[in-house]
């Protein structure tokens, strides 16, 4: 969690980049063929499950079969291989970024005026840290979006402010994409809620913790896709490190409903990670109400929901050393007496 002492000296720079914002389709959308716009939908609402990405890697197949030169099949292949997909045409070697970046090129090649070929050829550039060409590409996809940006762009330049230490000029691009609100499309409302993450970790000025994260922490609930339960664990995360157990808990609970971890084939890091934070709260819930003299029947159930996430002690306090959760330290003695007792 960082503060911020605060984001208004940046405001002159941010009109100038947020200038011609609006939500309606990118110039690189309103141009795709109807069979890899269903195939981008779906990539669109991806979030853990592989039978999307089956789905609409058959749709690109079918479109690549009509029409080989069609741009947007490789920004779309550039995206399921990232997720962790492959197609026939995606030919490349070499590591994920080599193939991300490859297949991104390919779109270029065939259309140097595709504005979100150059979004993702920017998101390559920042893996590999090359900060001039990343501001580059994101000018060349501002340039070639015809007036209409995709709110990707924004996430964009807020990634390469960041990066370069200018935290204010990312907050202040953050908050310009939150006051727009979560968009009409599923790609507006991950930009949105991809925004609404990064404002999680950005603390300004003089705001108590405490309503900060509540704040953003209500957003990403109100907002997120029905299916993304890594962004509401994300906020479980900052709940946990931060103390606040009970909303720990409730998020949690609600990241692991949210990625339907209950009925999932294939174990999923959000899965995995929410339960994690579950365990690690309800033990942490557990400990504070055994400190405050609260009887056995009230820790009792807080403790055997949390054995059933499936972690042993060793790995919950692994866990809470890693996230630096200073105050959970302070539980270890109490823990240790109610799980000796059990």
């Amino acid at each position: 969690m960082m503060r911020i002492d605060s984001a208004r000296p940046f405001l002159a720079a941010i009109l100038i980049a947020c200038a011609g914002w609006a939500w309606p389709a990118s110039a690189a959308m309103r141009q795709e063929s109807p069979t890899v716009r269903q195939a981008r939908e779906l990539v669109d609402t991806y979030y853990g499950n592989p039978e999307l990405l089956t789905r609409a890697a058959a749709l690109l197949e079918a479109a690549y079969a009509q029409n080989p030169r069609e741009t947007h099949l490789f920004v779309q292949a550039a995206r399921i291989t990232m997720m962790g997909g492959r197609l026939s045409y995606d030919r490349y070697d070499g590591n994920l970024i080599a193939r991300y970046s490859a297949l991104v090129d390919q779109a270029l090649a065939l259309d140097a005026t595709n504005d979100k070929a150059h979004i993702l050829k920017a998101d390559v550039f920042e893996m590999q840290g090359r900060r001039r060409e990343q501001l580059v590409e994101l000018e060349k996809a501002r340039t070639f979006a015809a007036g209409i940006e995709d709110p990707w762009l924004q996430v964009g330049f807020a990634r390469y402010h960041m990066a370069i230490g200018e935290v204010g000029v990312a907050h202040a691009i953050y908050s310009n994409l939150v006051d727009l609100g979560p968009g009409t499309t599923a790609s507006d409302r991950r930009a949105y809620i991809a925004a609404v993450d990064q404002l999680g970790e950005m603390l300004v000025g003089e705001a108590s913790l405490e309503d900060h994260l509540r704040k953003y922490g209500a957003l990403t609930l109100q907002h997120h896709y029905p299916t993304d339960g890594e962004s509401v664990e994300n906020a479980a995360s900052r709940f946990l490190t931060s103390g606040m157990v009970d909303d720990a808990m409730a998020f949690a609970r609600e990241s692991l409903k949210a990625a339907d971890c209950a009925n999932i084939r294939v174990p999923q890091a959000t899965c995995v990670n929410a339960r994690m934070t579950l365990a690690a709260s309800l033990y942490a819930k557990a400990a504070q109400l055994h400190k405050a003299g609260r009887p056995r029947k009230e820790t009792q159930p807080l403790l055997d929901e949390a054995n059933r996430q499936g972690f042993h002690r060793g790995e919950i306090m692994g866990h809470m050393q890693q996230c630096r959760c200073g105050w959970f330290s302070q539980l270890t003695p109490t823990l240790d007496e109610i799980l000796t007792a059990r």
